[in-house]
């Protein structure tokens, strides 16, 4: 089986093979993907605008290094989301 060659690919196996708790981060030269286990037990809150994307396990950081409350979100059970940077 050939790895993936993408952070959708690389987070998208991990969910299916992975069978434990996990939140992680896959980054690339070009592109950054996170991915979530079938119970979303491990923490990661993510705030998204128009050019920035911005994650940390509780929310209280995000608004200290935006200095402001902000509208952020935890991604759901199984969910994988990518960016392109």
């Amino acid at each position: 089986r050939r790895p993936p060659r993408s952070t959708q690919g690389v987070a998208s196996a991990a969910s299916d093979v992975y069978k434990r708790q996990f939140t992680y981060l896959v980054a690339t030269g070009n592109e950054l993907g996170v991915a979530k286990d079938e119970m979303a037990a491990k923490p990661l809150v993510l705030m998204e605008t128009d050019d920035l994307v911005v994650m940390a396990s509780e929310e209280i950081a995000i608004r200290a290094l935006m200095g402001r409350e902000v509208q952020s979100r935890d991604p759901f059970e199984r969910e994988v989301l990518t960016w392109q940077v």
